[in-house]
């Protein structure tokens, strides 16, 4: 009886201690163990001196333009090299890559700089700008402990391992469109006026505000028509 006394209620502490809240500790988020920051990168292009623009430099030149776009147009700095044996072909080029640059939308945010050519390398116009980047400031692909082995107790503790949430913030950063948004929230856009009234309306009505897609199929005899 008496040890009866003494493991009933010793049963009872380890059930609430069992049903308690979990100690989180600073870490186990994904968020605190892989953070991601917002900061500046160079983007930037090198276009070599040739007497035409290939369509694969055009191509280069497009998306240059393209990601300076999104980044709100930031200025951009172009090197020209100078004092060489084809200061004539290297202007030339460089006007050509001016009026792509113009055509996509680039306009005012140019700041050219003249640099003397290297001896025994192959004269390039480079280009770049200070972009805005999102990267997860840890790295990647760490396994200090190794969660197979039964040799310790490393994992027994049910806490997540170094590498969990790596590629998951990672993939984030990469795939938002704006890094700001992470940084601080976008301003809220105007209201919809016409949509607001046409959901009220119908409210009203007694009608399904919602928005009815409707789409028409053709039938399996009339599919080759």
């Amino acid at each position: 009886m008496i040890e009866l006394r003494i493991f009933w209620p010793l049963v009872f502490v380890l059930l609430t201690g069992c049903a308690g809240e979990p100690d989180v500790r600073l870490g186990q988020d994904v968020a605190s163990r892989h953070p991601i920051a917002v900061r500046d990168e160079n983007a930037v292009l090198t276009i070599p001196v040739a007497s035409q623009l290939d369509a694969e430099s055009r191509m280069k030149i497009a998306t240059f333009a393209s990601v300076w776009r999104q980044d709100r147009g930031r200025q951009i700095e172009m090197r020209m090299p100078t004092r060489g044996p084809h200061d004539k072909v290297t202007r030339a080029q460089f006007d050509r890559i001016r009026h792509q640059l113009v055509a996509e939308g680039v306009r005012g945010s140019v700041h050219l700089m003249r640099v003397p050519v290297i001896a025994g390398e192959a004269p390039v116009i480079l280009m770049r700008f200070t972009r805005i980047k999102a990267d997860v400031v840890s790295r990647c692909g760490l396994w200090p402990d190794d969660l197979a082995s039964a040799s310790s107790l490393s994992g027994w503790d049910n806490e997540p391992y170094a590498n969990f949430g790596c590629a998951y913030q990672t993939m984030m950063a990469v795939q938002t469109a704006d890094p700001r948004d992470l940084a601080a929230m976008r301003a809220p856009i105007p209201i919809d006026g016409e949509m607001r009234a046409r959901a009220l309306g119908s409210i009203r009505r007694g009608q399904d505000p919602a928005v009815g897609w409707g789409t028409k199929a053709p039938g399996i005899g009339g599919a080759g028509n």
